[in-house]
């Protein structure tokens, strides 16, 4: 029979089997406790593949870069995610943030920036904790940051996980476990990144190689069926290889001249030593040259050869050959000799045709000048009113027809004369032009000058002066009747080696038809016209004289701009 317990053993009994009771559930928690972490460790490390699964499909960096942002936030569980990604070769440099209102991305940089800067590790990982008092000079309460990844010579990379102060209470502190992980994660972004450069450069040069097979087959090509002669020869210039058109050019076969030198068999006697000197100084020099040289062919026949001779060096910069392209020019060069004694005779006939317009104009201009000092003369001695108007109006048209031939003449001058380059000041110009033009404003124009740089220009100040009287005048006749708001305002300015002068008016305007002839010599556009047709088009002339340009915009009844872009030719230059 069992023994009976009394109740002090019983409660014994009680005492030990609560103990009992109260140490199995303690390690049951802990079991618990363990079970948890172990699975939010698998979580990470899942989150830590699936970063790996989805980078190894990438093939940018930029792709690349911005998952690792997003990736350290998910893998360390930390508020802030910050990747610093510098490319020297590219110059490209670039900084992502992650897990930061807009408004506090500077403040949150500058003090991640600062925190790498003054505890700057030179390999691993570090981990700066900062104050647990969010203050307006530290909003970061902990920070952990790799050191720079190099990758190559050329990229670089850095990470960095924190906690804001104002967020901490909501994210696991890091600890040891978080540098662990930061450290593991930071390795495979090294990794990973190295195999995404390695992968572009292998792409590049799989393309250049492909472009570098490309291009040598188109070289081979043209080297073969261009109808230049092509010549390749050691760096001493002994022929090495010449194509089919040398052969056809020269009647030299490949086999008959391989180990010689060109000048030995091709070079004529007529050719003239400057060009000799000249093309054996350049390759002494190992530099290229392009010279015209007199040569003989095989069966003795004499043409006109064009050759360009260019050093070719390999990669260590050391000279291995010549490459002649050369090319008959022999119908070009009797054609430009046939240009020249036709141009000589064309010289002849213009100066002939100089006299013929001068002789004109000075028999013209003769008895009219004669006539308009008679005309005063009678002006002065009759008194019927009558005789007084038409002898004005005959002044006038006398006037006309002087002001006529004076175009023409200056019209042929501008042909004729050589371009000279001197120094003056554009806007003195026109400021004196609207003095010597206010005859013919009414009272109330507004003539103004504008300049945004120096007005200093050298030019052919003689066609300058005409070209701006002839298009201020124009600007002037052709205002509007009885406007008293009419302006003419001329604009200059400097846009690197040329002036831009702008002559702008308020004036008629020209219409869209009209200004497709403005620039014909004897068209006039304006019903209310009175000159000859030829101001515009001398215009054109000088403009082209100076190497320059001139554009008309206009709208009908609201005026007119004319722009003139005129080169400044220094006198040193």
């Amino acid at each position: 029979m069992p023994h009976s317990l009394n109740p002090e053993e019983l409660y014994q009994k009680y005492l030990d089997l609560q103990l009992r009771v109260t140490r199995f559930s303690s390690i049951e928690q802990e079991l618990i406790n363990t079970r948890e972490q172990l699975d939010h460790e698998l979580v990470l490390h899942k989150r830590l593949l699936k970063f790996n699964t989805e980078a190894l499909k990438l093939n940018s960096e930029k792709e690349f870069i911005q998952l690792v942002a997003e990736s350290v936030i998910d893998i360390c569980e930390t508020q802030i995610a910050y990747v610093y990604f510098l490319h020297k070769d590219r110059q490209e440099e670039e900084r992502i943030l992650e897990g930061v209102r807009k408004k506090d991305e500077a403040a949150i940089v500058g003090e991640i920036e600062k925190i790498i800067h003054y505890h700057k590790t030179a390999h691993g990982i570090k981990v700066v904790h900062q104050s647990t008092e969010h203050t307006e000079k530290n909003v970061l309460k902990s920070c952990m940051f790799s050191s720079t990844i190099d990758i190559g010579s050329d990229v670089s990379i850095l990470l960095a996980a924190a906690n804001s102060n104002e967020k901490a209470p909501f994210y696991p502190a890091i600890n040891d476990r978080s540098k662990i992980l930061f450290s593991i994660f930071v390795q495979q972004v090294e990794a990973i990144l190295s195999n995404i450069i390695t992968a572009q450069q292998n792409r590049q040069q799989m393309h250049t190689i492909a472009e570098a097979q490309i291009e040598l087959k188109k070289l081979s090509l043209i080297a073969t069926k261009t109808k230049s002669g092509v010549i390749i020869s050691d760096k001493h210039g002994r022929i090495e290889w010449v194509n089919n058109s040398f052969e056809q050019t020269t009647g030299f076969k490949l086999e008959e001249v391989i180990g010689k030198k060109p000048k030995e068999f091709l070079q004529s006697d007529l050719t003239s030593l400057e060009d000799k000197t000249k093309m054996a100084n350049a390759l002494a020099a190992k530099e290229s040259v392009e010279v015209t040289v007199l040569n003989k062919s095989k069966s003795g026949h004499h043409y006109y050869n064009q050759l360009a001779i260019t050093p070719v060096f390999d990669e260590k910069g050391e000279h291995i050959n010549f490459i002649a392209l050369q090319k008959d020019i022999t119908a070009e060069e009797n054609y430009k000799k046939e240009l020249i004694q036709k141009n000589t005779e064309l010289e002849k006939i213009n100066k002939e045709l100089d006299q013929f317009i001068y002789s004109i104009s000075h028999d013209l201009r003769s008895p009219l000048l004669s006539i308009k000092g008679l005309l005063s003369l009678i002006e002065t001695s009759v008194d019927e009113n009558e005789t007084k108007l038409y002898h004005g109006l005959i002044g006038k048209s006398v006037g006309r027809l002087d002001n006529t031939i004076l175009e023409i003449l200056e019209y042929s001058r501008n042909s004729r004369v050589d371009v000279y380059r001197d120094e003056f000041n554009l806007q003195n110009m026109i400021e004196q032009q609207f003095q010597d033009l206010s005859y013919i404003a009414e009272e109330g124009i507004d003539l103004k000058v504008f300049s945004d740089s120096s007005p200093i220009i050298f030019s052919d100040k003689t066609r300058v002066e005409t070209l701006l009287k002839n298009l201020i005048s124009n600007a002037i006749k052709y205002r509007k009747k009885n406007n008293f708001t009419s302006f003419v305002h001329v604009k200059i300015r400097r846009e690197g080696e040329v002036y831009v002068i702008d002559i702008i008016d308020n004036g008629e305007g020209i219409s869209e038809l009209n200004q497709k002839r403005v620039f014909e010599m004897f068209y006039r556009a304006s019903s209310s016209s009175q000159g000859t047709g030829l101001g515009l088009a001398m215009c054109q002339e000088i403009v082209k004289k100076l190497n320059g340009e001139i554009k008309l915009t206009s709208q009908f009844g609201e005026g007119t701009t004319i722009t003139l872009i005129l080169p400044n030719n220094p006198l040193n230059a």
